[in-house]
């Protein structure tokens, strides 16, 4: 399945949050948090706009070492076929 062109803000939280990822403070970017297994801290910053382009979440997801299947699994939910 394709990146979509644009995902909705909200979605794009909550999916993060589904990933581990706690929501840290909105300003102009949305910065998210998530300690991994050995205790560092893991940033996420994205851009704070009502749509976001696949592109950027792809850019995002590589940064945080999130494959494309594992990303859209958890913002399709169980409707996600590959």
């Amino acid at each position: 399945m394709k990146f979509p062109r644009t995902f909705p803000r909200n979605r794009v939280i909550s999916t993060f949050n589904k990933l581990g990822f706690k929501l840290v403070r909105i300003t102009k970017h949305i910065h998210m948090i998530k300690t991994d297994e050995n205790g560092d801290p893991q940033y996420l910053t994205i851009p704070n706009h009502n749509f976001i382009y696949g592109g950027t979440i792809r850019k995002i997801c590589s940064e945080a070492n999130i494959s494309r299947e594992e990303f859209l699994r958890a913002y399709y939910g169980r409707s996600y076929n590959k």
